[in-house]
């Protein structure tokens, strides 16, 4: 059975995976949102030669967590 996160879950998760060992660099975000039966994800960043890896390593990432996790579509309350 596929897990349930909120967005903010997903793009925290994402961020402190892809950030890793270097961090995540000032002006990079991920933004998440409902896509059919699914969620996708967008990197976005105010250098985009700078976090060139960055952003694959998000869209990597986002790639494998959608198949594993459903998005919320309203928040969870009382977990």
């Amino acid at each position: 059975m596929r897990s349930v996160k909120t967005a903010t879950e997903i793009r925290d998760a994402i961020k402190t995976e892809a950030g890793g060992v270097l961090g995540w660099p000032p002006g990079a975000d991920v933004m998440i949102w409902p896509d059919g039966k699914n969620w996708k994800a967008v990197f976005l960043t105010v250098d985009s030669e700078r976090d060139e890896q960055l952003k694959l390593r998000v869209e990597e990432l986002a790639q494998f967590m959608s198949e594993r996790i459903n998005l919320a579509l309203i928040p969870i309350i009382n977990r």
